[in-house]
């Protein structure tokens, strides 16, 4: 038996401007035909608990923080988390007055966390430094590209419960 080698050749195709609007168009339409929930998706993965609220929390100029002494551990992703918004100032704070808030509470697993985002700031609430890490990604999530080049945060209102559905991540 013999094989005769195929040879390839390709042409480039150069469609004009209306052809690439067509395409594109069918495309996006194509793609929305697809969708299995017209939901927007605030986070990805979705979380196991999300509620929206009305509303959105504004965040300027300097924002006042604090940290659970149980998290200083936690403190290079939340610093790394910070430095991504140049024209924002975070200052420590006491717990009371701190816009931003990360506590420790029982009863969560490993990776496991709460996200609260209402009028008054920012709730983040774990039992270890995993859920920490995993809110903060949540919470990232959360902000539109915009934010990361203004001098203003913008969240939407939330709460959001979190834990691997999964016990091996893999």
């Amino acid at each position: 038996i013999f094989v005769s080698p195929l040879s390839l050749h390709a042409t480039a195709i150069k469609p004009d401007a209306n052809e690439q609007t067509l395409y594109w168009a069918k495309l996006y339409e194509k793609n929305t035909s697809r969708q299995v929930s017209t939901a927007r998706k605030l986070v990805l993965p979705t979380p196991k608990s999300i509620k929206e609220q009305q509303g959105e929390l504004v965040l300027e100029g300097a924002i006042s923080y604090w940290v659970d002494p149980a998290f200083q551990s936690e403190m290079s992703n939340l610093q790394t988390f910070a430095t991504m918004f140049g024209q924002l100032t975070f200052i420590g704070a006491e717990e009371k007055k701190a816009k931003v808030q990360v506590k420790k509470a029982t009863g969560y697993g490993k990776e496991a966390y709460a996200l609260r985002v209402n009028k008054d700031g920012v709730l983040i609430e774990a039992s270890e430094g995993a859920g920490v890490f995993y809110a903060l990604q949540s919470l990232r999530s959360l902000i539109a590209p915009e934010a990361f080049d203004s001098g203003t945060l913008t969240l939407p209102l939330v709460d959001i419960k979190d834990e691997p559905r999964y016990a091996y991540r893999g």
